[in-house]
Protein backbone atom coordinates (compact mmCIF):
# COMPACT_ATOMS: atom_id res chain seq x y z
CA UNK A 1 0.00 0.00 0.00
CA UNK A 2 1.45 3.13 -0.84
CA UNK A 3 1.38 5.98 1.86
CA UNK A 4 1.43 9.71 1.77
CA UNK A 5 4.99 11.34 2.24
CA UNK A 6 4.03 13.06 5.16
CA UNK A 7 7.80 12.88 6.52
CA UNK A 8 8.90 14.62 3.24
CA UNK A 9 6.32 17.40 3.74
CA UNK A 10 7.10 17.83 7.51
CA UNK A 11 10.81 17.98 6.53
CA UNK A 12 10.38 20.72 4.04
CA UNK A 13 8.64 22.92 6.23
CA UNK A 14 10.76 22.90 9.14
CA UNK A 15 13.30 23.75 6.50
CA UNK A 16 11.72 26.68 5.11
CA UNK A 17 10.52 27.52 8.85
CA UNK A 18 14.10 27.69 9.97
CA UNK A 19 16.44 29.56 7.04
CA UNK A 20 16.54 32.79 6.41
CA UNK A 21 14.31 32.70 3.28
CA UNK A 22 11.06 32.07 5.89
CA UNK A 23 10.78 35.89 6.01
CA UNK A 24 10.43 36.00 2.30
CA UNK A 25 7.95 32.65 2.27
CA UNK A 26 4.42 33.55 0.93
CA UNK A 27 1.70 30.97 2.98
CA UNK A 28 -1.12 30.55 0.68
CA UNK A 29 -4.93 28.80 1.95
CA UNK A 30 -7.37 27.91 -0.87
CA UNK A 31 -10.60 27.03 0.00
CA UNK A 32 -13.46 26.07 -2.25
CA UNK A 33 -15.08 23.44 -4.72
CA UNK A 34 -14.86 21.22 -7.11
CA UNK A 35 -16.30 21.07 -10.74
CA UNK A 36 -16.21 19.45 -14.07
CA UNK A 37 -15.19 15.79 -12.70
CA UNK A 38 -15.10 13.15 -14.46
CA UNK A 39 -15.73 9.12 -12.91
CA UNK A 40 -17.63 8.45 -10.71
CA UNK A 41 -19.45 9.81 -8.83
CA UNK A 42 -18.43 13.08 -9.70
CA UNK A 43 -20.77 15.66 -9.03
CA UNK A 44 -17.93 17.54 -6.64
CA UNK A 45 -17.75 18.87 -3.16
CA UNK A 46 -15.02 20.52 -1.47
CA UNK A 47 -11.59 21.27 -2.20
CA UNK A 48 -8.59 23.52 -1.27
CA UNK A 49 -4.77 23.50 -0.32
CA UNK A 50 -1.68 24.81 1.83
CA UNK A 51 1.02 25.91 0.20
CA UNK A 52 4.64 27.60 0.72
CA UNK A 53 6.28 29.25 -1.69
CA UNK A 54 9.94 31.17 -1.76
CA UNK A 55 10.90 33.90 -4.37
CA UNK A 56 13.14 33.24 -7.02
CA UNK A 57 15.03 34.82 -9.68
CA UNK A 58 13.49 38.71 -9.38
CA UNK A 59 10.67 37.62 -6.95
CA UNK A 60 8.50 37.35 -10.00
CA UNK A 61 8.93 33.59 -9.93
CA UNK A 62 7.97 31.57 -6.76
CA UNK A 63 8.28 27.75 -6.04
CA UNK A 64 7.52 25.58 -3.25
CA UNK A 65 5.27 23.09 -2.01
CA UNK A 66 1.10 22.47 -1.98
CA UNK A 67 -0.83 20.17 0.11
CA UNK A 68 -4.15 20.01 -1.81
CA UNK A 69 -7.26 17.84 -1.18
CA UNK A 70 -10.58 17.61 -3.42
CA UNK A 71 -14.10 15.78 -3.11
CA UNK A 72 -15.28 14.23 -6.50
CA UNK A 73 -18.63 13.68 -4.86
CA UNK A 74 -20.68 11.49 -3.31
CA UNK A 75 -23.50 8.91 -4.71
CA UNK A 76 -26.67 8.83 -3.20
CA UNK A 77 -28.99 6.23 -1.98
CA UNK A 78 -32.77 5.48 -0.93
CA UNK A 79 -33.18 4.32 2.43
CA UNK A 80 -35.65 2.44 3.24
CA UNK A 81 -37.17 0.65 6.46
CA UNK A 82 -36.38 -3.07 6.54
CA UNK A 83 -39.50 -3.49 7.90
CA UNK A 84 -41.91 -2.60 5.35
CA UNK A 85 -40.19 -0.84 2.50
CA UNK A 86 -41.79 2.79 3.72
CA UNK A 87 -39.20 5.24 1.55
CA UNK A 88 -37.08 7.05 4.38
CA UNK A 89 -34.81 9.41 2.62
CA UNK A 90 -31.35 9.88 0.72
CA UNK A 91 -28.06 9.05 2.17
CA UNK A 92 -24.22 8.78 1.17
CA UNK A 93 -23.01 5.98 -0.04
CA UNK A 94 -20.02 5.55 -2.58
CA UNK A 95 -17.49 8.64 -1.56
CA UNK A 96 -14.79 9.65 -3.85
CA UNK A 97 -11.83 12.22 -2.75
CA UNK A 98 -8.40 12.72 -3.79
CA UNK A 99 -5.73 14.47 -1.49
CA UNK A 100 -1.73 14.41 -2.50
CA UNK A 101 1.56 16.72 -2.37
CA UNK A 102 2.81 18.98 -5.64
CA UNK A 103 5.81 20.99 -5.87
CA UNK A 104 4.19 24.12 -6.73
CA UNK A 105 6.10 27.16 -9.05
CA UNK A 106 4.40 29.97 -10.09
CA UNK A 107 5.19 33.72 -11.85
CA UNK A 108 3.36 36.92 -11.51
CA UNK A 109 1.30 37.50 -14.65
CA UNK A 110 -0.38 41.48 -14.46
CA UNK A 111 -1.04 43.58 -11.79
CA UNK A 112 -2.55 47.02 -11.38
CA UNK A 113 -3.92 49.66 -8.55
CA UNK A 114 -3.08 46.93 -6.00
CA UNK A 115 -4.63 44.04 -7.76
CA UNK A 116 -2.00 41.35 -8.51
CA UNK A 117 -2.58 38.06 -10.71
CA UNK A 118 -1.03 35.03 -10.53
CA UNK A 119 -0.50 31.73 -12.84
CA UNK A 120 1.26 28.58 -11.67
CA UNK A 121 1.85 24.79 -12.59
CA UNK A 122 2.68 21.79 -10.41
CA UNK A 123 3.42 18.27 -10.66
CA UNK A 124 3.64 15.82 -7.88
CA UNK A 125 1.72 12.92 -6.39
CA UNK A 126 -2.13 12.23 -5.47
CA UNK A 127 -3.96 9.40 -4.09
CA UNK A 128 -7.64 8.97 -4.79
CA UNK A 129 -9.91 6.96 -2.62
CA UNK A 130 -13.40 5.44 -2.82
CA UNK A 131 -14.81 4.80 0.41
CA UNK A 132 -18.71 3.66 1.67
CA UNK A 133 -19.96 4.49 4.90
CA UNK A 134 -16.08 4.66 6.48
CA UNK A 135 -14.73 2.06 4.80
CA UNK A 136 -12.40 2.02 2.13
CA UNK A 137 -13.42 0.10 -1.07
CA UNK A 138 -10.65 1.43 -3.17
CA UNK A 139 -7.67 3.48 -3.34
CA UNK A 140 -4.70 3.73 -6.25
CA UNK A 141 -1.73 6.70 -6.63
CA UNK A 142 -0.51 8.21 -9.36
CA UNK A 143 1.23 11.26 -10.68
CA UNK A 144 -0.49 14.56 -11.40
CA UNK A 145 -0.35 17.20 -13.12
CA UNK A 146 -2.03 21.09 -11.91
CA UNK A 147 -2.29 24.57 -13.39
CA UNK A 148 -3.57 27.22 -11.07
CA UNK A 149 -4.57 31.13 -11.61
CA UNK A 150 -5.91 33.83 -9.17
CA UNK A 151 -6.54 37.29 -8.47
CA UNK A 152 -6.11 39.12 -5.12
CA UNK A 153 -5.82 42.60 -3.39
CA UNK A 154 -4.35 43.64 -0.22
CA UNK A 155 -6.59 43.37 2.73
CA UNK A 156 -4.33 43.80 5.80
CA UNK A 157 -0.49 43.84 6.74
CA UNK A 158 0.93 41.27 4.80
CA UNK A 159 -1.92 39.54 3.46
CA UNK A 160 -4.20 39.48 0.48
CA UNK A 161 -7.23 37.81 -0.39
CA UNK A 162 -8.92 37.18 -3.53
CA UNK A 163 -10.13 33.93 -6.06
CA UNK A 164 -8.74 31.22 -7.95
CA UNK A 165 -9.07 29.00 -10.31
CA UNK A 166 -7.21 25.16 -10.80
CA UNK A 167 -7.25 22.36 -13.28
CA UNK A 168 -6.16 18.98 -11.92
CA UNK A 169 -5.47 15.88 -13.84
CA UNK A 170 -4.10 12.64 -12.62
CA UNK A 171 -2.37 9.59 -14.04
CA UNK A 172 -4.13 6.78 -12.53
CA UNK A 173 -4.89 3.22 -13.44
CA UNK A 174 -8.74 3.25 -14.70
CA UNK A 175 -8.74 -0.68 -16.05
CA UNK A 176 -9.68 -2.03 -12.31
CA UNK A 177 -12.07 0.99 -11.69
CA UNK A 178 -13.61 2.91 -14.65
CA UNK A 179 -15.00 5.26 -12.14
CA UNK A 180 -11.84 6.61 -11.15
CA UNK A 181 -11.96 10.57 -11.53
CA UNK A 182 -8.98 11.66 -13.77
CA UNK A 183 -9.47 15.32 -14.28
CA UNK A 184 -11.51 17.82 -11.91
CA UNK A 185 -11.55 22.11 -11.46
CA UNK A 186 -11.49 24.23 -8.56
CA UNK A 187 -12.99 27.23 -7.88
CA UNK A 188 -12.11 28.55 -4.59
CA UNK A 189 -11.44 31.63 -1.89
CA UNK A 190 -7.22 32.61 -2.00
CA UNK A 191 -5.60 33.32 0.94
CA UNK A 192 -2.17 34.67 1.12
CA UNK A 193 0.02 35.70 4.17
CA UNK A 194 3.96 37.24 3.76
CA UNK A 195 5.46 38.03 7.02
CA UNK A 196 6.38 41.88 6.40
CA UNK A 197 9.70 43.61 8.14
CA UNK A 198 6.90 45.12 10.62
CA UNK A 199 6.34 42.05 11.89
Amino acid sequence: MTRFPWRYAVLLALVVVATPVAAATRWSVLAGSTFGVNGSPGQGGTGGSLTATVPVEDGDWRFGLSLTAADQGTALVELRDPNDGTLLGRVGDAHRWTYGLEWLGTRRLAGGRGWSSDGGLGFGWVRQVLDRRGSVNDAVSGATLSAHLDLTHPVANGQRLGLALGWHRAFLRTAADPGRSTQWATAALAWHWQRTPKE
